[in-house]
Protein backbone atom coordinates (compact mmCIF):
# COMPACT_ATOMS: atom_id res chain seq x y z
CA UNK A 1 0.00 0.00 0.00
CA UNK A 2 3.10 2.56 0.81
CA UNK A 3 6.91 2.69 0.76
CA UNK A 4 7.64 5.11 3.81
CA UNK A 5 10.40 4.76 6.04
CA UNK A 6 9.27 5.42 9.42
CA UNK A 7 10.87 5.21 12.35
CA UNK A 8 11.40 1.91 14.62
CA UNK A 9 10.61 2.79 17.98
CA UNK A 10 7.05 0.78 17.31
CA UNK A 11 8.61 -2.55 16.54
CA UNK A 12 11.49 -2.42 19.54
CA UNK A 13 8.96 -1.20 22.26
CA UNK A 14 6.83 -3.92 21.13
CA UNK A 15 3.93 -1.53 20.10
CA UNK A 16 3.92 -3.30 16.53
CA UNK A 17 4.04 -7.32 16.20
CA UNK A 18 6.44 -8.42 13.89
CA UNK A 19 4.25 -11.29 12.48
CA UNK A 20 6.55 -12.53 9.41
CA UNK A 21 8.90 -11.51 6.56
CA UNK A 22 7.78 -11.39 3.08
CA UNK A 23 9.68 -10.86 -0.22
CA UNK A 24 8.35 -7.85 -2.08
CA UNK A 25 8.23 -7.57 -6.14
CA UNK A 26 8.77 -4.02 -5.88
CA UNK A 27 12.25 -3.12 -7.15
CA UNK A 28 14.65 -1.83 -4.43
CA UNK A 29 14.68 1.55 -6.69
CA UNK A 30 10.95 2.51 -5.67
CA UNK A 31 11.68 1.94 -2.12
CA UNK A 32 11.90 5.05 0.13
CA UNK A 33 14.67 6.82 0.20
CA UNK A 34 17.23 4.68 -2.24
CA UNK A 35 18.08 8.22 -3.97
CA UNK A 36 19.87 9.05 -0.73
CA UNK A 37 21.75 5.74 0.26
CA UNK A 38 25.69 6.19 -0.27
CA UNK A 39 29.10 4.60 0.97
CA UNK A 40 29.76 7.33 2.40
CA UNK A 41 28.68 7.14 6.24
CA UNK A 42 28.88 10.29 7.25
CA UNK A 43 26.05 11.41 4.38
CA UNK A 44 24.15 8.08 4.17
CA UNK A 45 20.75 9.38 4.13
CA UNK A 46 21.38 13.18 3.94
CA UNK A 47 17.96 14.61 2.57
CA UNK A 48 15.78 11.04 3.62
CA UNK A 49 12.28 11.66 4.44
CA UNK A 50 11.42 9.26 7.51
CA UNK A 51 7.74 9.79 9.42
CA UNK A 52 6.78 8.98 13.05
CA UNK A 53 5.11 5.85 13.57
CA UNK A 54 2.01 8.14 14.46
CA UNK A 55 1.67 9.21 10.76
CA UNK A 56 2.24 5.68 9.45
CA UNK A 57 -0.72 4.35 11.90
CA UNK A 58 -2.92 7.04 10.90
CA UNK A 59 -2.40 6.29 7.19
CA UNK A 60 -3.27 2.79 8.23
CA UNK A 61 -6.18 4.01 9.82
CA UNK A 62 -7.68 5.80 6.79
CA UNK A 63 -6.46 3.14 4.43
CA UNK A 64 -9.06 0.81 6.23
CA UNK A 65 -12.00 3.00 6.89
CA UNK A 66 -10.98 3.78 10.20
CA UNK A 67 -10.59 7.32 9.89
CA UNK A 68 -11.30 9.90 7.38
CA UNK A 69 -9.01 9.76 4.34
CA UNK A 70 -8.82 14.11 4.15
CA UNK A 71 -7.96 14.43 7.66
CA UNK A 72 -4.80 16.21 6.78
CA UNK A 73 -4.35 19.70 6.21
CA UNK A 74 -3.39 18.70 2.52
CA UNK A 75 -6.24 16.47 1.98
CA UNK A 76 -4.38 14.91 -0.97
CA UNK A 77 -1.63 13.86 2.16
CA UNK A 78 -2.41 9.69 1.89
CA UNK A 79 -2.73 9.61 -1.44
CA UNK A 80 0.88 10.53 -1.84
CA UNK A 81 1.65 8.04 0.50
CA UNK A 82 0.40 5.47 -1.98
CA UNK A 83 2.83 3.08 -3.73
CA UNK A 84 0.31 3.20 -6.94
CA UNK A 85 -2.87 6.00 -6.43
CA UNK A 86 -4.76 3.21 -8.63
CA UNK A 87 -4.98 0.99 -5.93
CA UNK A 88 -6.66 3.51 -3.48
CA UNK A 89 -9.43 1.48 -1.30
CA UNK A 90 -12.46 2.89 -3.03
CA UNK A 91 -14.52 2.19 0.66
CA UNK A 92 -12.64 5.28 2.07
CA UNK A 93 -14.50 7.94 4.44
CA UNK A 94 -14.10 11.21 4.22
CA UNK A 95 -14.50 14.33 6.21
CA UNK A 96 -18.54 16.17 6.42
CA UNK A 97 -17.70 19.25 4.10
Amino acid sequence: MSLIEVTKEQIDFGVWKVLGNKPTDIPISRHANEQYRSSNPYKDGVGSKIYDAAIAEDFINAFYALSPWDDSHDPEYYDKMLVDKRKKPHHLIYKVK
